[in-house]
């Protein structure tokens, strides 16, 4: 395995981490009164400081290890790529609710914050899938190596 390949895979780990930390903070958080209105600086916090870097991370090194010919020809590289990139877009598009809910719940617009929210359970259990079948694909590899 090379750094590039092994920097990729680190990278990935640690936001997987970021993300099962992210879970713990909105289900533990969100159902006990006296953390649910830090629960959305949390994770806007853990967003910009760490999953923000993590998730750019794998994007870059994935950008330097693609290979376009292979890209081409392999239908399970296709799979990999397009699934590891449709997570990443679905991290990405959860900043914005996230910003949002912690600006709701700052403002005091509890409804607003309950709303986005939702957008963000979503992009979860959107985003989660994509990142699995990503890295099923390449701890396959990984073994067969």
């Amino acid at each position: 395995m090379s750094a590039l390949q092994l920097l990729h895979l680190s990278a990935v780990m640690f936001w997987i981490g970021c993300v099962a930390t992210e879970i713990i903070v909105e289900q533990y958080g969100g159902r006990h009164p006296r953390w649910k209105l830090a629960v959305p600086d949390l994770h806007r916090m853990i967003d910009r400081w760490v999953e923000i870097p993590a998730f750019v991370t794998v994007l870059i090194t994935g950008a330097l290890l693609f290979d376009h010919q292979r890209f081409l020809t392999e239908g399970l590289y296709q799979l990999k790529i397009s699934a590891g990139l449709a997570a990443v877009f679905a991290n990405l598009f959860c900043l914005y609710p996230v910003r949002q809910r912690y600006l709701a719940t700052e403002a005091g617009q509890e409804q607003s914050a309950r709303r986005y929210g939702h957008w963000i359970d979503a992009s979860a259990l959107l985003g989660m899938p994509f990142g699995a079948i990503a890295l099923g694909i390449g701890i396959y590899w990984l073994l067969q190596h």
